[in-house]
Parts: structure tokens; C-alpha cells; sequence
């Protein structure tokens, strides 16, 4: 008795590749496929993961290709294709078109007719590809390589949004965070009039320096008309009176 499933499934002949347009790339899980009677086929949604990122551009086929799959059954057809600038295990093919279709759990289809043209050998041993480097003044500059989001990424930074936003709500109630208006600026003091003492610096110590000051005044006046006259006898009898300053 043989079983079939010790045969059939596994990851099959994957290669590290990328796509990029405009010095952007994008990762991608390409399979090399001797299957597929084509070039390249790149997936429908990774398609617009390249318009959208890459600033690439699709061009309408003027016939569209029809599509049958491994059990004979018709497809949809193909009707656009996209030039992609295709890295594969580090070697890179400027402007290869490829045709948009459904690749399932894959990015991108290398068929057969790709392998063949450019002398592509399989090692499946080692899970790579035997490449034909043609050296040649051609030069690529920097690229960035961007990572789409997924699905679930994308519920995730949403349940973050959406628990910030909880706890946000729940500070503002709590008076947790002060939202401070901007407030009209004071008006401006007007001056002070000339009669007009300002009883900020008034203190017991310039109050009783007014005083001497007053007293100091008096005793000039007094003495404006020349020597200080003697003292009469009654103001002699009388003794004198001081005070302690």
C-alpha cells in the first residue's frame, strides 16, 4: 500500500525574490514553477500593493489571455500586465513583464518559459538557483524596501487605536488631562497720576524718613531770616524739652 500524501503537499521550490519600481521593492515568495507555460505571474493583490507603493503602472493587453488550471478547468482571464524590475536569490532582471492573474499562496510564478530564456538551472538540493551573471555597465542605485501591512495587522493597530481612545476618554472625564485655552492677555496697568503715592513702597521706614525730611524742611525755613534768636527768659526758665528720634 503506498500512501500519496508522504508525496503530495510541502512548500515546493520557493526562491527569495523582490519586485521594485522606482527604487522602491517590496518583498515577495515567488515559486518557481516549470509547470506554468509562461514568463512571469504576478499576483492580483501584490499587483496593487505595486501601484499603490511603487508608483507602478498596469498595461492593458490588447487580447486577453485565457487560463486553465492544473485539473483542465478554465480560469478567469488574463487581461493586464505590469513591468516589475524582478530579484531573484540576489540577481536582478530590469523590466520583466508580467502578466496579473490569481497565483493562490503565492506573489509571483517564474514559469518555464522564464527559466529557459535565461539559462535558469533548479538546484533543488539546496533550494536555490543556478543563475547566469552577465556582467555589464548597467548600475542600480539605492533601494528601500517597504513591507505592506496585513490584514491582521491592520485589526491589531486598530484595537490600539481604539483602547487609546478608551483610555483618553476616561482621563478627560477623570479631569486627568487640562485642556488649556488661550487666554486674553491682561490689561495693562495705567500710570500712576503725579498726586498720587503708590502704596506698594510705603513702609514704616519712608514714612518716618518723610517725617525728618518735613522736620528738616521747617528748620531751614525757620532759619532763612539769619542766626537763631536768643532765647527770652521765660524760654530760658523753662528747661528744655527733647525728644529721642
Amino acid at each position: 500500500m503506498i500512501n500519496l500524501c508522504q508525496f503530495l503537499g510541502g512548500t515546493g521550490f520557493k526562491v527569495d525574490s523582490r519586485i521594485s519600481k522606482n527604487q522602491i521593492a517590496l518583498r515577495t515568495n515567488a515559486l518557481a514553477d516549470t509547470g506554468a507555460n509562461g514568463q512571469v505571474f504576478c499576483d492580483t493583490k501584490k499587483a496593487y500593493e505595486a501601484i499603490k507603493y511603487c508608483n507602478a503602472t498596469t498595461k492593458r493587453l490588447r487580447e486577453p489571455i485565457p487560463v486553465v488550471d492544473y485539473a483542465g478547468r478554465p480560469g478567469k482571464e488574463i487581461t493586464h500586465g505590469i513591468s516589475l524590475d524582478l530579484e531573484l536569490d540576489g540577481v536582478i532582471y530590469p523590466n520583466t513583464f508580467m502578466l496579473i492573474t490569481d497565483c493562490g499562496k503565492h506573489d509571483l510564478l517564474v514559469g518555464f518559459q522564464f527559466l529557459a530564456q535565461h539559462g535558469i538551472l533548479l538546484d533543488p538540493a539546496n533550494k536555490r538557483l543556478i543563475q547566469q551573471v552577465q556582467e555589464g555597465p548597467t548600475s542600480f542605485g539605492r533601494t528601500i524596501t517597504v513591507q505592506p501591512p496585513t490584514a491582521e495587522d491592520q485589526t491589531v493597530h486598530q484595537r490600539d487605536a481604539d483602547r487609546r481612545d478608551t483610555l483618553m476618554n476616561q482621563q478627560i472625564h477623570k479631569v486627568e488631562i487640562k485642556i488649556l485655552q488661550q487666554a486674553s492677555p491682561p490689561p495693562s496697568p495705567s500710570p500712576p497720576r503725579p498726586w498720587q503715592r503708590n502704596p506698594i513702597h510705603q513702609t514704616h521706614d519712608s514714612n518716618l524718613w518723610d517725617s525728618y525730611n518735613m522736620m528738616g524742611k521747617e528748620l531751614e525755613r525757620d532759619g532763612d531770616d539769619g542766626e537763631p534768636k536768643d532765647p527770652g527768659p521765660d524760654e530760658q526758665s523753662e528747661p528744655t524739652r527733647g525728644r529721642n528720634w
